[in-house]
């Protein structure tokens, strides 16, 4: 997907979240004249009403490196040593094995 497809998607997809859901059909019949386009929204949505991604939501930001874990913090099997960067993807961690 190229980032002005992707642009239209977030654009089409804010749009339709601020409808009440059955408002949507509607809204997405006159936008969507792209069936590929279509079909993103409507998976996004889905995944949205489903509880699966927050991406959307403020509350989801990340506030900076760090913000989620904290040193010392186990993660499965392994130790949280420090942050090593964030991005709109998620959080990265410096970690080692418990027996280190």
């Amino acid at each position: 997907m190229t980032p002005e497809q992707w642009e239209k998607v977030k654009e089409v997809l804010v749009s339709a979240l601020e409808l009440a859901p059955e408002n949507r059909r509607a809204y997405l019949d006159r936008r969507c004249a792209d069936l590929s386009l279509r079909r993103e929204v409507e998976s996004l949505i889905a995944a949205h009403e489903n509880g699966a991604s927050q991406f959307m939501s403020e509350s989801s930001s990340v506030s900076g490196p760090g913000s989620g874990l904290a040193d010392g913090e186990k993660l499965g099997a392994y130790v949280i040593l420090g942050p090593l960067g964030a991005g709109g993807m998620g959080e990265v961690y410096r970690a080692r094995p418990p027996h280190r």
